[in-house]
């Protein structure tokens, strides 16, 4: 079993959309071009949720990958108040090659009000 690198985000407040941050792929400035993104995520309990949000290359040939969360990524079940969930970000060529980033942490905390309308 291999332990995978982790990094942590966060703590976000339920519904937030966060501004957007970048992740890599391998220090050593792997070329990806041509490759395709994808992200996974999971709730707290481990059960996959749909990833709303968006994954671009920020760099391809640094495999530098820009993630943006959506609101609802970050939105918490009713009674809810906190959740941690993890994110991946995934590449591949189709079929040959199928990469994996480091997995993202993503703590998130009830609103302590209603957030405001700005």
């Amino acid at each position: 079993m291999t332990c995978r690198p982790t990094r942590d985000s966060g703590p976000f407040t339920s519904g937030e959309i966060p501004l957007p941050f970048t992740v890599r792929f391998d220090p050593s400035d792997i070329n990806f071009s041509g490759f395709a993104l994808a992200a996974t995520m999971t709730n707290g309990d481990g059960t996959e949720r749909t990833f709303v949000g968006t994954v671009d290359w920020e760099d391809e040939l640094t495999g530098t990958v820009r993630v943006e969360f959506a609101s609802d990524d970050l939105l918490l079940d009713a009674d809810v108040e906190h959740e941690d969930r993890e994110l991946q970000v995934w590449t591949g060529d189709g079929g040959t090659n199928l990469v994996a980033t480091v997995l993202i942490k993503v703590p998130i905390d009830e609103s302590v009000g209603t957030p405001p309308s700005i």
